[in-house]
Order: structure tokens, then sequence, then C-alpha cells
């Protein structure tokens, strides 16, 4: 979770939501984590927040695309781009775990 313009928001992962981050971005969202260690390009942070973000004042409803990109930025100037990029790493691994799960 974090506060932006004193709102709290948080990203909340959905298989169904991450197929959407993944057909927008053309690839799948684990190996961009793996192939870049975890420092995703722009373009890819911002469409993760584009389809993840939900306000805590309305955790049910997704945060309309075009005005989480805008959070997005906003948030990465204020906090800094690893940060958001953490951000993004840890709540996949919250939310849908089985995909790094390895025997």
């Amino acid at each position: 979770m974090f506060v932006y313009k004193d709102k709290n928001y948080r990203l909340h992962y959905t298989e169904g939501r991450l197929e959407l981050i993944e057909k927008r971005l053309d690839k799948s969202a684990v190996s961009e984590f793996i192939a870049t260690n975890g420092a995703l390009p722009l373009a890819s942070a911002k469409a993760h927040f584009a389809y993840a973000l939900v306000c805590d004042d309305n955790p049910d409803v997704f945060v309309n695309p075009k005005e989480a990109m805008d959070i997005c930025s906003g948030y990465m100037r204020e906090a800094g781009y690893m940060t958001v990029c953490n951000e993004i790493a840890t709540q996949i691994q919250a939310d849908l775990g089985f995909l790094f799960l390895t025997r």
C-alpha cells in the first residue's frame, strides 16, 4: 500500500488482470522481471499500474487505466522508480505466488 495525494492505493493482481497486462505488453510479466532483474521498463511499470491499481476507498473497483498511469508517474517522481518496481514485484508475489513456485 502507498499514499499518493492523500489517498491510499495498492496494487491488486488476479490472473485476469495479469493477463490484461501481458496482452498489452505482448510478453510475460514474470519473464520480464527475470530478464530485467526487477527493473521494469517505464511502459511496463505503467501498464501494471494501469490494470492493477485500486484505491482503498473502493477496493473492489480498479482505478481507470489512464488515471492509474498518471498516478504511477506522480508516485514514481515522489517515491522513486525502484520503489514502484518493488511495489509491483511484492504485490504480484503476494497475490499470485504460485507463479514463483518451483519444485
